[in-house]
C-alpha cells in the first residue's frame, strides 16, 4: 500500500524550462453534465512532461514530522522522479517510478526501499481511460465519478473523483486497492494543464501538505532525472520503513 506514497513526490528539475504563473482555471458550465464530460476533465492528453519545485510538510498522526523542499519530474508515459531536501540542502530521499517499479532511496541509510508499482491513472490520457468503465453519482453537493476496471471475477473500483457541484472543480481523488482506500488527494489549487499545485496527500496515518512553487509544462525533462537509483542494499517497501526516511 505504501506504493502510492509516490504521488506526493510530484517535483522535478528542468534547468532551461520557462516558468509559468499558476492560475486557477475557470471551467464554463457545460450544456450537459455526464460521464463523458468528467472523463474529459480528468484526462491529460495535452501533457507530455512537467517539472516543479515543491515544499512539503509531512505529518504523522496529526503531528508535524518534517518540512522539506524538493523537486519533481514527470514524463509520459508514467515516469516520475523526485528528491526531497532537508536542512542545508541535504538530500533526505529520492524516489523513482519507472518500468512498473517504485524505488525510494534514503541516502543516510544507503538503502533503497523497493516495491512493484504501476499507476495507470497517474495523469491518464483519453486512450488509457477508455479501458475503464465509469459510473457518475449525482449528489446534492457534488458529482462523483467512479472508475472501475474489469477483472476475471467482475469489476473492481480503482478510483473515485469528486467534483464540487457549484464550480465543477475536482477537489478530491481517492485511489483503491481490493476495495480499500489506499490514498486520497485533496486539491485546493491547480496550475497549468490542470496539474495539482496545492494539495494534501493522505496515506494511512500520514499526511503530506504539498505546494508547487513553480510548474514548467511540456518543456521536456532530461534523461538524467530518471537514472536508476543505486545503494548498497535493497529492502521491501513498507509504511514502517518509510517512517525512517523522514527521520522519525
Amino acid at each position: 500500500m505504501a506504493v502510492y506514497l509516490l504521488l506526493p513526490w510530484l517535483i522535478f528539475l528542468s534547468a532551461c524550462a520557462k516558468t509559468m504563473v499558476i492560475e486557477e482555471p475557470v471551467y464554463p458550465m457545460p450544456e450537459e453534465i455526464d460521464t463523458g464530460y468528467f472523463t474529459e476533465r480528468i484526462s491529460y492528453d495535452a501533457l507530455t512532461s512537467f517539472s516543479a519545485d515543491i515544499r512539503v510538510r509531512a505529518h504523522s498522526t496529526d503531528k508535524l514530522s518534517g518540512n522539506f523542499k524538493g523537486v519533481m519530474n514527470y514524463r509520459k508515459p508514467g515516469n516520475l522522479s523526485s528528491a526531497l531536501f532537508g536542512p542545508l540542502g541535504v538530500t533526505v530521499m529520492k524516489a523513482l517510478l519507472s518500468n512498473g517499479r517504485l524505488d525510494l532511496l534514503v541516502p543516510n541509510e544507503d538503502v533503497i526501499y523497493r516495491a512493484p508499482a504501476s499507476l495507470p491513472l497517474l495523469f491518464p490520457d483519453r486512450s488509457s481511460l477508455s479501458k475503464y468503465s465509469m459510473y457518475l453519482e449525482d449528489r446534492a453537493d457534488q458529482y462523483i465519478l467512479n472508475v472501475f476496471t474489469a477483472q476475471d471475477m467482475g469489476t473492481e473500483l480503482v478510483a473515485r473523483y469528486y467534483f464540487e457541484r457549484s464550480s465543477l472543480r475536482n477537489h478530491i481523488i481517492e485511489m483503491f486497492s481490493n476495495g480499500d482506500i489506499i490514498m486520497s488527494l485533496n486539491i485546493s489549487k491547480t496550475g497549468p494543464k490542470n496539474i495539482p499545485a496545492s494539495f494534501s496527500v493522505h496515506i494511512l496515518e500520514h499526511r503530506f501538505d504539498i505546494e508547487a512553487v513553480y510548474i514548467k509544462v511540456n518543456d521536456g525533462v532530461p534523461d538524467i532525472a530518471f537514472i536508476p537509483l543505486s545503494a548498497s542494499s535493497v529492502r521491501p517497501l513498507s509504511s514502517v520503513l518509510l517512517n525512517s526516511a523522514f527521520g522519525r
